[in-house]
């Protein structure tokens, strides 16, 4: 009898991480995926350009760090709490760390640098950085609270089903 209930909850819990994955936080790293592309493709033409500079370090390898760290977070939830959990969790802090660093370093940044001489394109690119830096820190909080309210969807679902 416990094996047909323990089939069952991991059934139900399978379904409800697959459709956690493909109809909440799916559509969210889309989203992000699409504000970070042109993000990644300028740290391309930088590094091509410049050669591999901090700056230009940062702005290629942040998007996809960003992403990957995006692709791990959710898995705390179903690990629990260990010590794999905790890393998972903590990995939201890294785009969570370029999120801010567009915003500062790239967009304000460069406002400030506007003081020692007036430049037209210095002040769109630091409204771009700025708009860019600021969608990707609000996609990433829409994302943090998505697997917030899938994981307490999920523990409900484990207390109905203990319950029952």
């Amino acid at each position: 009898m416990t094996d047909s209930r323990s089939e069952q909850e991991r059934a139900a819990l399978s379904g409800l991480a697959q459709d956690t994955g493909r109809y909440l936080l799916g559509p969210i790293f889309l989203q992000m995926l699409v504000i970070l592309l042109p993000v990644f493709v300028y740290g391309i033409i930088r590094v091509a350009s410049d050669g591999f500079g901090m700056r230009a370090a940062v702005i290629l390898l942040g998007p996809v760090v960003s992403l990957i760290a995006l692709f791990v977070y959710p898995q705390a939830m179903y690990l629990g709490r260990s010590w794999l959990g905790a890393l998972c969790a903590f990995s939201g802090f890294l785009p969570y760390l370029f999120g801010l660093y567009l915003v500062v370093i790239e967009g304000v940044g460069r406002l400030i640098s506007l003081f020692s001489g007036f430049s037209v394109a210095t002040l769109f690119a630091a409204i771009l950085w700025l708009f860019v830096g600021w969608a990707f820190s609000y996609k990433l909080w829409y994302y943090t609270e998505a697997v917030k309210a899938a994981e307490q969807a999920r523990k409900r679902v484990i207390a109905n089903m203990k319950e029952t």
